[in-house]
């Protein structure tokens, strides 16, 4: 594993160059993934757009569209269509996507993005504006590399069912994955992501204290009978990376079963595949991390959760994306300062 600062979304975040080693065509996966949490219209959202496998043959490479909102008291809305790779344009060295009608460019420091489901059902255009500096990540587990930005301001509007909601300065977060893997063989990750946000009037005779943006996450893969897991945590103080815990540092685990719940399961014919209603979802994830004094604390409180189902591109079965909504309760302690706040967002489990 290694971390890179970086210093602009056009260093870090362009498209990578699909492998053209034969062994390993069909092994390439990349995607970007934006989330929203509007909590005025109780709105938290996904938008994914993804690639995989020969991108040098299309009859062997897809592409598909995740938008999926959830609606705090009304549930989830929403599912992944699959496109025709012909209708993708990926564009490597740029932030510059396109599949079917959907598509990620970056232009005058923020990102457009503009997607809808096939149905007719959702679609979002909006900007992500990045308010922090960007991390990159590579090699997460021995095989996956990431972009972060954990903390945007999104602007747009979003129709959902046929109601239309405008976005205003909404907290957002993106991040940007790709590399070469088996789906099935031992890979398996946790995420997660909290923004405090920006205090809207300052404190009488004091400066606002610099809101904090913490992003987690472990991915454990399983190579050639061999296992590796790399854990890492990154805390954002206004803009800027301030601290970094890694390894032993980091502590993720999850507890309890989400009982109760309706959880839908996507794209429809892999939710025919494997049907009924899951039985291993968590009911928390808690986050520790400790090294020279500083610490961060975090229980996460699950409150629904969807899962994607993603067909294994030449094995049988599928890998599951469970995508988790909830309640965040953190603690800190960075430089001799204590923070405790919450935050309403989304984390993430794949096995």
């Amino acid at each position: 594993m290694r971390v890179l600062f970086v210093e602009d979304a056009t260093e870090g975040d362009v498209l990578s160059t699909p492998p053209t080693d034969l062994r390993r065509r069909e092994e390439y996966s990349e995607w970007h993934h934006f989330t929203l949490s509007d909590d005025v219209h109780g709105l938290y959202g996904i938008f994914n757009l993804a690639m995989s496998g020969n991108m040098h043959d299309a009859s062997k490479a897809r592409a598909g569209v995740s938008l999926a909102i959830y609606e705090r008291g009304r549930g989830w809305h929403g599912t992944m269509n699959l496109h025709p790779f012909e209708r993708t344009q990926a564009t490597p060295g740029c932030i510059d996507l396109v599949i079917g009608e959907n598509l990620v460019r970056y232009n005058d420091g923020r990102y457009e993005v503009s997607g809808a489901l096939k149905d007719g059902s959702a679609a979002l255009r909006a900007t992500w504006t990045p308010r922090t500096a960007p991390l990159r990540v590579d090699r997460l587990g021995g095989v996956v590399n990431t972009f972060i930005l954990p903390s945007l301001q999104v602007d747009g509007v979003l129709e959902l069912r046929g109601k239309r909601y405008e976005l205003r300065n909404v907290t957002g977060y993106h991040d940007h994955n790709w590399g070469v893997w088996g789906w099935g063989r031992g890979l398996r990750w946790n995420w997660g992501y909290i923004i405090q946000v920006p205090p809207t009037s300052r404190r009488r005779g004091k400066n606002p204290a610099l809101p904090l943006s913490v992003v987690f996450g472990r991915v454990i893969s399983g190579q050639n009978g061999s296992t590796s897991s790399d854990a890492a945590l990154g805390v954002w103080v206004g803009k800027r990376c301030a601290q970094i815990f890694l390894g032993e540092a980091v502590e993720i685990e999850t507890s309890g079963v989400l009982d109760g719940a309706n959880v839908p399961r996507t794209p429809g014919v892999m939710a025919f595949l494997a049907p009924g209603q899951p039985s291993d979802i968590p009911r928390h994830m808690t986050v520790k991390a400790n090294e020279a004094g500083d610490s961060v604390d975090v229980q996460f409180d699950v409150e629904a959760a969807m899962q994607f189902l993603i067909p294994h591109p030449s094995d049988p079965g599928h890998t599951t994306i469970t995508e988790l909504v909830g309640q965040y309760t953190i603690r800190t302690v960075l430089d001799g300062e204590t923070r405790n706040f919450t935050y309403h967002g989304f984390a993430e489990v794949a096995r």
